[in-house]
């Protein structure tokens, strides 16, 4: 069996999937419960620098969006330095979800 995944914010364990939300900020992931991290957005004083969803319907979009931006910054960049630019912004975009899905989505069982 599996390690638990324990809420970043209440401390208690998450179930499944369905109640799971990874969020990064800075190359930091944790696990939130799904109302554990509205909970959090939503005293954060910290207003647009906070934790962005990683998984989930709006992390999945934000990710995708994000790989092709990068492929076209990549792709029709004049200069090395922007063609690097986008292969940065690249490979951050798909370490975070690997990770977020290795260390926390592949525990959980779905329901």
């Amino acid at each position: 069996m599996s390690k638990p995944v324990f809420c970043d914010h209440c401390k208690k364990p998450i179930e499944d999937k369905d109640e799971l939300v990874t969020a990064t900020y800075y190359f930091r992931i944790k696990p939130f419960h799904f109302r554990c991290f509205e909970k959090y957005i939503k005293h954060s004083a910290h207003g647009a620098f906070t934790y962005r969803q990683i998984n989930g319907t709006t992390g999945n979009i934000s990710f995708l969006l994000t790989i092709v931006l990068a492929l076209i910054v990549t792709a029709i960049g004049q200069y090395s330095w922007i063609r690097l630019f986008g292969i940065l912004i690249l490979t951050y975009s798909l370490t975070n979800r690997l990770l977020s899905y290795v260390l926390y989505e592949n525990r959980l069982k779905s329901s």
